[in-house]
């Protein structure tokens, strides 16, 4: 069974994978940038925090069967540095 087609569309589970690179990714990215230390903290803190509902969305809708696929978004999403194109981009 793949991965990316549990229960609901392929299309969805996509998307949802694609949210998680995002926000990781945000948060990655604030990390090179110069802030304030505590806005910066709030800043990562609340990306990470929305990956992790995501993730938890992802994983109550399309089941436990995703999470390979969970893994892999949010590894690559912290090896690519800030000003790399999302996958697809570019």
């Amino acid at each position: 069974m793949d991965p990316l087609q549990p229960a609901q569309p392929r299309s969805e589970v996509r998307a949802l994978l694609e949210q998680i690179e995002m926000e990781t990714r945000a948060a990655n990215a604030a990390m090179y940038e110069f802030r304030a230390g505590e806005a910066r903290h709030a800043f990562i803190t609340a990306r990470m925090e929305r990956s992790q509902q995501i993730a938890a969305r992802l994983i109550e809708e399309a089941g436990p069967e995703v999470l390979p696929a969970i893994i892999s978004t949010i590894d690559q999403a912290l090896s690519l540095g800030p000003n790399q194109p999302l996958r697809g981009e570019g």
